[in-house]
């Protein structure tokens, strides 16, 4: 049986690891209503972050979180977890919590082929650690 400070101190202990993973922005984090919004901003440097509220609208469910970052030889842009920009930048996904097919481009209206979208996904999830959650539509 745990104690009530046994409970206290696990949720706290719980919390402290989430927050580990939370991106800690040292300038405002440039907000942006779509992915193409993002793509076409002029004035990213390298080391901000950005946050879009959708993929294709704002609010379908694809909004996420992206560290603005110098282009590497490493990896190339997929239009995924990696979005070319401007000035040999790219937008790296950073979410640390959970990803959804929307978040990589996916369309989910069951014509669409999301086949890369949804292996970009779960590929980024597995690298990550973290769960793919399916919010709705039909891939």
């Amino acid at each position: 049986m745990m104690s009530t400070g046994g409970v206290l101190l696990a949720a706290s202990g719980s919390t402290a690891v989430a927050r580990q993973n939370t991106p800690i922005a040292s300038s405002p984090v440039k907000r942006f209503a779509t992915v193409e919004e993002l793509k076409a901003a002029a004035d990213l440097r390298e080391g901000e972050f950005a946050e879009t509220t959708g993929w294709f609208t704002p609010g379908d469910g694809g909004g996420a979180i992206y560290r603005i970052e110098i282009r590497s030889s490493e990896a190339a842009p997929n239009n995924g977890d990696l979005l070319a920009l401007g000035n040999d930048l790219v937008a790296l996904l950073h979410e640390s919590e959970a990803v959804n097919y929307t978040m990589f481009g996916a369309v989910g209206d069951g014509e669409a082929d999301d086949g890369v979208p949804i292996q970009l996904a779960h590929a980024y999830a597995s690298r990550k650690n973290i769960p793919v959650v399916h919010l709705s539509g039909e891939f």
